[in-house]
């Protein structure tokens, strides 16, 4: 054992590596947490109204951000602030998403779209300081609401003692991304809230252990801003890998009896990250926009899923 770990601290040491014992390791999470509460402690809360806004992450796939969009618009019944941060690989992409912009006929949304073209953490600590409510929540341009979703059942929700996900439900028994059975928590319903299950985030397996997530959690924006400052990454995925850093928080986990919104693996677009997919390409999806099409979104609504993730064989209609 005594070998093995000094072959350990040698290659170490030979990547530039310093190792730290459990202990330290620690001490490092508590101090780092103690630091974003007197950041939090510094902001003034004065700024900020009771309320939700939502930032949506997308690169390449204006028609299924328009999907993201469409269903969230017909899911909710209240105005609803939507910051949408955006990518672009080539013209084409950029030509799809000014199409989509000049569309603007939402209901309940009031979308602002800002183009990423320089770097991902500044466009988005930008938006941040554009939002005016307590609390935010995230979506990636894959993410469909397939119910409706009454906001003010959680306008007041206190998002720094709670974390309430929309992609969580007492239907979740399944991981797409591990391929295997979870664990469900013990769950009861929260008597203050209509229709809402309270849980604890680390006694179950799978997603129901994941608190951090872009996709549907409501957090307090003042703790996401802080949290986002003095953390490190360069687009989505090592966005939410940074927030899963924090993972350890005590808060309480509240849930609907069904997902609220569920997400459609149908392709990848980003190179961080080997996840799990189908294989519908943003280049064919792309096309199929440009012929004036868009995915049928009733063919989605009320959709039965077990795991927060499904592949889908969507269709398209004339927008």
């Amino acid at each position: 054992m005594i070998n093995i770990k000094k072959k350990i601290k040698k290659i170490a040491l030979i990547l530039g590596v310093r190792l730290i014992s459990e202990r330290e390791y620690k001490e490092l999470k508590l101090q780092r947490n103690l630091a974003i509460k007197k950041m939090i402690q510094k902001t003034s809360q004065s700024s900020f109204n009771s309320g939700l806004t939502t930032v949506i992450f997308s690169r390449d796939r204006a028609m299924q951000l328009y999907l993201t969009l469409e269903s969230l618009d017909n899911s909710i019944n209240k105005k609803l602030v939507v910051f949408v941060l955006y990518k672009v690989s080539d013209k084409d992409h950029r030509e799809s998403y000014k199409e989509l912009i000049s569309l603007d006929n939402y209901t309940n949304l009031d979308v602002h779209f800002v183009e990423e073209k320089h770097e991902f953490k500044g466009s988005l600590i930008e938006i941040f300081k554009k939002i005016r409510t307590d609390k935010l929540f995230f979506l990636t341009d894959d993410d469909v609401f397939i119910r409706t979703w009454d906001i003010n059942e959680v306008w007041d929700l206190d998002a720094f003692k709670n974390i309430l996900s929309l992609r969580h439900g007492l239907n979740i028994t399944y991981s797409y991304n591990e391929n295997l059975k979870i664990i469900q928590p013990e769950v009861i319903l929260k008597k203050n809230y209509k229709g809402i299950y309270k849980f604890n985030w680390f006694n179950g397996t799978g997603e129901w252990s994941d608190p951090m997530s872009v996709d549907g959690h409501i957090y307090s924006t003042v703790e996401i801003l802080n949290i986002s400052l003095i953390s490190d990454f360069r687009a989505p995925n090592t966005y939410e890998a940074a927030l899963k850093t924090y993972a350890d928080i005590n808060k309480d986990g509240f849930c609907y009896a069904r997902s609220v919104i569920i997400n459609l693996p149908i392709n990848i677009v980003q190179g961080e990250v080997k996840n799990k997919s189908g294989n519908i390409s943003s280049e064919y999806l792309l096309n199929q926009w440009g012929q004036g099409l868009k995915i049928d979104y009733s063919d989605l609504r009320h959709i039965s899923n077990v795991s927060t993730h499904k592949e889908y064989d969507v269709k398209f209609i004339s927008r």
